[in-house]
């Protein structure tokens, strides 16, 4: 799919700021796009998953009590951070994509689950390629990913697991300072997943409302 037909779905859907989840999704089945895409969404974005690509579209879904704090956009810049570092394999590509209606909208490669929807036979075999992984250096990786500034989670100890051993205690070092430097918080399970049988960080622009 290229770049135009997005924007042409896009200009379709005419998503606005203060559309919802469900609003979003009427406007999918409106058009006849629900064979091509579906709506994901968390407390501070909506994602349109295209299910035959590997991309999905995202942006920041505002709340009427606050200022929009650009969340999706914010996940643009901390890849790029990301990159800068030699970081990026923790991270799905993500970029502006372009603005319509006064939102900005961002391409984010897709992953292939979350450790919340990853499935059982992957994880045990996750379980044996990260066995070698101590609980002295989950427990440090743990602590080393907590900002203090609400919205902490304990890390998905599988997941911390396969960072370890793929990556080596340098990278989780490294992980582990960039975590703080750029406060992302709010790591839960749906939030960590893996791509191509990586450990992969899926929703990084923490929550700060």
């Amino acid at each position: 799919m290229d770049i135009k037909r997005i924007t042409e779905i896009l200009y379709a859907l005419d998503i606005t700021s203060d559309m919802d989840y469900f609003d979003v999704r009427k406007r999918i089945e409106y058009e006849n796009l629900d064979n091509i895409i579906s709506c994901n969404h968390g407390v501070s974005k909506l994602c349109l998953v295209f299910k035959k690509e590997d991309f999905v579209i995202k942006w920041t879904h505002e709340d009427p009590w606050e200022s929009s704090k650009e969340e999706a956009m914010k996940e643009c810049e901390i890849y790029q951070k990301a990159k800068e570092q030699g970081l990026e394999m923790l991270f799905p590509s993500t970029k502006f994509f372009g603005e319509i209606n006064d939102i900005k909208f961002v391409i984010q490669e897709k992953i292939d689950y979350s450790c919340a929807n990853c499935p059982y036979d992957t994880k045990l075999k996750y379980r044996k390629i990260s066995k070698t992984a101590t609980k002295k250096i989950i427990d440090k990786m743990q602590s080393g990913f907590k900002i203090n500034k609400g919205y902490d989670r304990d890390l998905d100890i599988l997941w911390t697991s396969m960072v370890i051993t793929l990556y080596g205690k340098r990278i989780c070092k490294k992980l582990c300072a960039f975590i703080k430097e750029n406060e992302i918080n709010d790591l839960h399970t749906g939030n960590l997943g893996y791509k191509n049988n990586h450990p992969i960080i899926l929703d990084f622009s923490g929550y700060h409302r």
